[in-house]
């Protein structure tokens, strides 16, 4: 590792003010230049410097390629499905090729930030409440949950519950899924959902995947998982293919979003 071992616990905050700072810069050049392969080809030189400076664990790139695989299935099938749409300058339903890879980089990251507060439960409560405070505020100001959720709300209940004993990760997880939501929905406009979006849904879901991430790195490094925690687990991804595969296909699709994003975005360029 080139870098230098005192400065090893920095790590993680140079992977926040990476992520406060990056996040909005890749979207930003995205819509700049229209160009994919070019944020995709960022994002790879910087993966491989990072690998040279910092070296990291096994189980940082274990969250990276869980990332970027989910990351890759979920958003293919969501575009291809009409749940959401890249490009805001067409009103086509492409696929954005470095977002995958965006999301392997985000969960190493987020990963790494939930080391910042690792400490007993009780020393948690208030760095939590900061960390969810933006989200609620974001809803409420930029969200558009629709009340009859249900299944959705059964989902961020039972991911909750299934943190009790990780809250560290779900908290910088919740903050990660918000912010990235507002920058790429409400803020630089990269992004599109054509059904509804809610930023504590959306935030609670990528906790759930991180969740699953965790899991399997207790797994292999042989750490016991409480029942209680599978059984919690379980009963949130139920949730989440009810309401993904039942609940949502009774509710009808307005594609003319897309094209009316489109129409605005060129009318404002």
């Amino acid at each position: 590792m080139i870098l230098p071992e005192q400065f090893v616990d920095f790590i993680p905050f140079w992977d926040l003010a990476f992520f406060i700072f990056g996040v909005p810069f890749v979207l930003w050049l995205n819509n700049k230049t229209r160009s994919d392969f070019l944020c995709l080809i960022l994002g790879i030189l910087y993966m491989i410097l990072y690998g040279v400076f910092f070296e990291p664990r096994w189980d940082d790139w274990l969250f990276f390629y869980f990332g970027l695989i989910v990351g890759y299935i979920t958003d293919y099938w969501g575009v291809n499905s009409k749940k959401w749409k890249y490009h805001p300058w067409d009103p086509e339903f492409g696929y954005s090729y470095y977002v995958g890879f965006s999301w392997g980089m985000v969960s190493l990251f987020t990963y790494n930030i939930s080391k910042i507060v690792e400490t007993n439960i009780e020393v948690l409560f208030l760095p939590g409440i900061l960390f969810i405070i933006p989200t609620v505020i974001l809803e409420w100001k930029f969200g558009e949950t629709r009340r009859n959720q249900y299944f959705l709300f059964a989902r961020a209940f039972f991911t909750l519950l299934a943190f009790y004993n990780n809250l560290g990760l779900l908290f910088i997880a919740c903050f990660v899924g918000s912010y990235i939501e507002f920058a790429g929905v409400s803020w630089i406009k990269n992004w599109l959902y054509i059904d509804t979006m809610s930023y504590i849904f959306l935030s609670f879901g990528y906790s759930l995947i991180l969740l699953c991430a965790k899991m399997i790195v207790d797994i292999i490094a042989g750490n016991t998982i409480e029942p209680i925690i599978w059984i919690f687990s379980l009963l949130a991804i139920l949730f989440y293919f009810i309401d993904t595969f039942y609940q949502q296909k009774r509710v009808k699709t307005d594609i003319r979003k897309a094209v009316v994003a489109a129409e605005q975005y060129h009318k404002n360029s």
